[in-house]
C-alpha cells in the first residue's frame, strides 16, 4: 500500500513541477501564444471595420462619404 502512496504522490509531483517532456511543450505553446493575435487581428475585425495590411481600420468614414 505504501509503495502505491508514493507512486501517487511522485505522479502529481512530476505533473506540479513538469516532466522533462514539459519544455518542448511550454516552447510549442509560446510559439501559437505569439500566433494568436496575428490570427485574432487577420480574422476578426468589428462591423464598421475593414482590415488593411494586418490592422482593423474603421470605414464608417467611407459610410459617410456615400450618399444613403
Amino acid at each position: 500500500m505504501r509503495f502505491r502512496v508514493v507512486f501517487v504522490l511522485l505522479l502529481i509531483l512530476a505533473m506540479a513541477f513538469g516532466l522533462p517532456r514539459r519544455p518542448s511543450q511550454a516552447s510549442s505553446r509560446k510559439s501559437s501564444v505569439t500566433k494568436k493575435p496575428y490570427q485574432i487581428i487577420s480574422t476578426k475585425c468589428q462591423e464598421g471595420y475593414v482590415r488593411i495590411d494586418g490592422k482593423c481600420l474603421p470605414i464608417f468614414v467611407q459610410k459617410n462619404d456615400t450618399p444613403t
